[in-house]
């Protein structure tokens, strides 16, 4: 061989050792690395992070919003309307999924749809989620909402997992927020009983936009489908607009013309609820000819609003008039009444005055709620009205922003309606306060104090009612507050020998309740209780749930 063909053993050895060096030195292929962002190194640079990470990694929608939802009271096996949302694992690992619940609201439930059904079969539905789901994989959850009411609500579907990154996830879960909300009351027939020919019949019917964001649009209100032509509507005119939680009224009336019956026809509302944008209500009156028992026919009215009505809606601490001089009797007259008040709510104590036998008696309202107040009238010959009890139905509302109510009972006091009872106090205090120390402890020795801007009446607390010789009510409201934390207490005063009473506190923000503390046991003269917070910026009440003896150093 040429010389210039061979290389010597030195050249050889050389040339051996720089291939071997270059392959040491290369890097071997990698796989495909995931793309998981970039970190800050120790020197504030950033550097790549892109790393293979064999996880699971669990995705969900962030939210999921029911529309307007109104309760179903007509059918007891309804179960609600139902959204379906899904969950899948992204990750390249299994995810072993824990448990899966619901907090928040208690009309949020979920099951979980079988897999290969049909999209709206829900009699397949199970209440078991997959323990485990592989990459890739995904499963559907049916979220659904049966509201008790109108109220917005809220809640979380909420999600524990092997996730590293997000070992609980949530879905927020919301309902009936941001729509105009149609209630109405009476809210499935109007009835207005019998009349003889002649006699005018009259209910009415009660409207509230129940929402607490958005106005609602009354576009229409009138009869349809009257064959007979009796019926009618009054204080009804449209178009108007009702503001969140603003109410008004107008009545159903029908002239009797004869005996005939029974006349049948429909209320017909259009408003802008996306639920109830075309509510029908039956209306039904019967008329009767000579007959030997009276007829009873019975009012209301507040000394605000002298229209006569039927369902009346007023503020606490107001007195409701009552008249049953409309009743009568086709073949005599009416010789007796008979008033009864049929419901009340927990803690009212007040009676009809001057008797339960007057022809117009009047009632105190002394706590928030409904009232029932039945009259049954009678001829002289001790028969009772025809059309049985009339009732009338008051709603007492609040009107201040924030309404605290305080109620006792004394169960070693036989009548708290009497002048002998136990004295409990209702004491109310700003954050600058302390208790029993006016003027930042608002109670019967402080009633109208000024807080807030100086000579501003518009954002005062007051202490509207003190009751010493019973069960309450005592009442504190405040409108305009600051974004301050203050502080609900009660004091037993004097327990009069009478032993415990036992306390309880409601709080209502904006006319709703919001939170109620019932039947806390007080066991003598000197305990103090302090009940709970409240934020004025938001209205959130906080329990606090403390006892002492006597009112606590601050």
């Amino acid at each position: 061989m040429g010389g210039n063909e061979v290389l010597d053993k030195t050249n050889w050895l050389t040339a051996l050792a720089m291939i071997l060096t270059t392959v040491a030195c290369s890097d071997p292929p990698s796989p495909p690395a995931r793309d998981v962002g970039t970190a800050d190194t120790a020197d504030g640079g950033l550097a790549d992070a892109l790393t293979t990470r064999d996880e699971p990694d669990i995705a969900t929608d962030d939210e999921v919003v029911f529309g307007r939802v109104p309760p179903n009271t007509d059918d007891s096996n309804w179960e609600g309307e139902w959204k379906r949302t899904t969950v899948q694992n992204v990750g390249e690992a299994p995810l072993v999924i824990e448990d899966i619940y619901v907090t928040g609201s208690d009309n949020f439930r979920v099951t979980y749809p079988a897999q290969g059904a049909e999209v709206r079969d829900v009699s397949r539905d199970t209440e078991s989620w997959p323990g485990t789901l592989a990459p890739d994989a995904s499963f559907d959850v049916r979220v659904w909402f049966r509201p008790d009411d109108n109220l917005p609500e809220s809640g979380q579907l909420v999600f524990e997992t092997n996730d590293p990154d997000e070992s609980i996830s949530a879905v927020e879960l919301s309902a009936n927020a941001g729509f105009p909300c149609l209630e109405l009351l009476p809210s499935d027939e109007v009835h207005l009983g019998e009349g003889a020919p002649g006699q005018v019949l009259r209910e009415t019917v009660a409207l509230r936009n129940c929402s607490r964001s958005k106005p609602l649009e009354l576009e229409d209100i009138g009869i349809r489908n009257d064959d007979s032509g009796v019926f009618h509507v009054e204080e009804a005119e449209t178009p108007f607009v009702l503001a969140p939680g603003e109410r008004a009224r107008f009545d159903v009336v029908a002239s009797i013309v004869d005996d005939g019956g029974p006349y049948r026809a429909e209320l017909l509302i259009q408003s802008s609820d996306p639920a109830n944008a075309r509510v029908r209500l039956p209306v039904l009156a019967f008329g009767v000819s000579h007959t030997d028992c009276p007829f009873a026919h019975a009012v209301a009215w507040t000394e605000d609003n002298r229209a006569p009505r039927t369902v009346l809606e007023t503020a606490p601490l107001t007195v409701v008039e009552f008249d049953g001089s409309r009743s009568f009797d086709s073949n005599g007259s009416v010789e007796r009444y008979e008033w009864t008040v049929l419901s009340r709510p927990h803690g009212s104590t007040q009676r009809l005055v001057p008797a339960n036998d007057a022809v117009s008696p009047r009632l105190f309202i002394d706590v928030v709620g409904t009232y029932e107040v039945a009259l049954e009238a009678y001829d002289g010959d001790g028969n009772a009205s025809c059309n049985e009890r009339q009732v009338i139905e008051v709603r007492a509302v609040p009107e201040d922003d924030v309404y605290i109510e305080l109620v006792w009972d004394t169960p070693a006091d036989p009548d708290p309606t009497d002048n002998f009872g136990s004295d409990v106090d209702l004491h109310y205090l700003h954050p600058h306060g302390r208790w029993d120390d006016p003027p930042y402890d608002v109670f019967w020795r402080n009633p109208s104090p000024d807080w807030g801007d100086f000579g501003d009446a518009s954002d005062d607390p007051s202490f509207d009612r003190d009751d010493t010789e019973g069960a309450g009510p005592e009442v504190v409201t405040h409108n305009g507050l600051e974004s301050l934390s203050y502080r609900i207490g009660v004091y037993y005063y004097s327990d009069t020998t009478l032993g415990p009473s036992y306390a309880t506190v409601r709080v209502y923000v904006g006319g709703e309740l919001e939170w109620a503390y019932p039947a806390k046991e007080l066991g003598q003269t000197g305990a103090f209780w302090e009940v709970a917070t409240i934020e004025g910026s938001d209205g959130i009440i906080t329990p606090v749930d403390e006892m002492y003896e006597g009112f606590p150093e601050e």
